[in-house]
């Protein structure tokens, strides 16, 4: 009879290096895998923080009343926005306009009824400029169907009030970018709240079109926002949209996964009114 033979030594030891080999290559393997499922989460999650905030923003900026952009309670920037947002009733016709007051007409028989109260912010148009004014005080004016709506605290610096000149009520609300605290904020009135957390950029590029379809992005470096025109050359172009870009990072074991987000408003007018520019209270 034939003895049994055991494994060698050197078959032991290549039956261990082919055991640690397929080990590893496993091992790799469930690394990578689960890098790959941590590096999904990572933008989904960026992916769908943006989108959220995209949204909000975007909705906001359609709303804006005639399409503008106004100058309060932030300064149009590449990192901030103002606009203004209808709060109620269709303008009031101005029958007179003085540097701390202005008459309107309404068939409000009492203030309540008019709908409008000392702290309310009224955003008034007479075609070539506008002018955001806090409202101070609201009285009957003594004639027919006219309030008077003072602004104490602003001296109205509209050259001219024609007959159409208009006021309305209005939210002025803004957004604004912290770089140094990755932080987008909300504000209306003197309450700022934040908006979203962990935005590592934001940037808004204010899009002119002149008549012949020619677009230009306005350089901030060249100067502050120019208002809702601005003529270069002879050459005059209109504010037509907003395209906005924000970033976001997540970490996925120990990695920064960044991800960016563009959206586009148009600034849509009903072609009866316009802002013109905004001018600020002096």
């Amino acid at each position: 009879m034939r003895k049994a033979r055991g494994f060698t030594l050197i078959e032991v030891l290549i039956a261990l290096a082919v055991l640690i080999t397929v080990m590893t290559i496993a091992y790799n393997g469930l690394i990578q895998s689960l890098r790959t499922q941590s590096d999904q989460e990572a933008v989904t999650n960026s992916q769908a923080k943006l989108r959220r905030v995209m949204e909000v923003i975007t909705q906001d900026l359609r709303s804006a009343i005639f399409g503008g952009i106004i100058n309060q309670p932030y300064t149009p920037t590449a990192q901030a926005v103002s606009i203004g947002l209808i709060d109620g009733g269709a303008g009031y016709p101005v029958v007179n306009k003085q540097d701390y007051y202005a008459d309107i007409l309404s068939p409000a028989t009492t203030a309540s009824a008019l709908g409008i109260n000392p702290g309310d912010q009224l955003l008034m148009v007479n075609g070539a400029q506008s002018i955001v004014l806090p409202v101070s005080g609201v009285a009957q004016n003594g004639q027919p169907s006219q309030w008077r709506l003072s602004h104490a605290t602003c001296r109205n610096p509209l050259a001219f009030a024609p007959t159409g000149t208009l006021v309305f009520r209005i939210r002025a609300m803004g957004i604004r970018y912290d770089p140094s605290q990755n932080t987008l904020y909300t504000r209306e009135g003197s309450t700022e709240q934040p908006m979203a957390f962990g935005i590592t950029n934001f940037r808004i590029d204010y899009i002119y079109s002149s008549s012949g379809g020619t677009l230009r992005t306005w350089n901030f470096s060249s100067g502050a926002f120019p208002g809702m025109t601005f003529t270069d050359a002879g050459t005059t172009y209109a504010l037509q949209r907003l395209q906005v870009v924000m970033e976001a990072r997540e970490n996925s074991r120990g990695r920064a996964i960044t991800r960016t987000y563009t959206g586009q408003v148009e600034l849509l007018n009903n072609g009866t009114y316009a802002m013109g520019t905004v001018v600020s209270c002096s």
